[in-house]
């Protein structure tokens, strides 16, 4: 008991006389090694209080030069991608998502990117697993970010013209035209996935909406089109 008693008051010195952020690595430390301030002893606690004092500036350095790592990894991938060099944007994506695995918007160039480089592949099985390999990046992105419009339409666009799974389109699609109702294109869009799907009374009323939203538009005159096509089942 006193042991116990003492480890707790040699913990509770250690806080009192050291920085907080080193007081805050000592608790850190101590969680990974799954233990509890009673159970370390007195020794322990002193060669880990001098291990986090030696290592503490070194450990700040290596941080600093991680996050400016991963900054250059996306500055990269922007640079490619924008260049049109989508093996490379993948690549550095791929690094900066290891250091950033969290950040929706380098899981939606990197669906982008891989969509991009299947058109190189030789066979249809290649290509229809690197676009499943994208839907999964889309995926992610809108895991992270569900209201996430621009992977909502990219995703739309894969289900669409690249898996031929209109159908799985039909719910993003809607899901992304009640958040943005001016956007002409996502309507375009879940039109021809309902029209895909034989739903041209669905299919009319996306159209049609176009329409609405912006009757003098070019986009207008194109769903005009669209609507007599259906109408004359073209």
């Amino acid at each position: 008991m006193l042991k116990s008693t003492l480890t707790v008051l040699a913990v509770l010195l250690f806080f009192s006389s050291c920085s907080p952020q080193r007081s805050e690595y000592l608790g850190r430390v101590k969680a990974l090694e799954s233990g509890d301030t009673t159970s370390m002893t007195e020794a322990e606690i002193d060669a880990l209080e001098k291990d986090i004092k030696e290592l503490e500036d070194s450990v700040e350095q290596l941080a600093s030069e991680t996050r400016k790592l991963g900054t250059y990894y996306r500055m990269l991938a922007v640079n490619f991608f924008d260049a049109g060099m989508f093996g490379p944007a993948s690549d550095y994506l791929q690094k900066a998502i290891r250091i950033y695995p969290e950040n929706h918007v380098l899981y939606y160039y990197q669906a982008i990117c891989i969509a991009k480089l299947s058109k190189t592949l030789e066979t249809a099985a290649d290509r229809n697993a690197a676009m499943l390999d994208a839907e999964h990046f889309y995926r992610q992105a809108l895991t992270i970010k569900p209201a996430y419009r621009d992977a909502l339409y990219g995703l739309s666009v894969l289900y669409v013209f690249e898996l031929s799974t209109p159908d799985r389109a039909v719910p993003l699609l809607e899901n992304l035209v009640s958040m943005d109702e001016e956007n002409t294109d996502a309507r375009f869009l879940l039109g021809r996935a309902y029209a895909s799907l034989g739903a041209l009374d669905e299919a009319r009323k996306a159209y049609e909406s176009i329409i609405e939203i912006a009757p003098e538009s070019s986009a207008a005159d194109s769903a005009r089109d669209i609507l007599q096509q259906i109408g004359s089942g073209v």
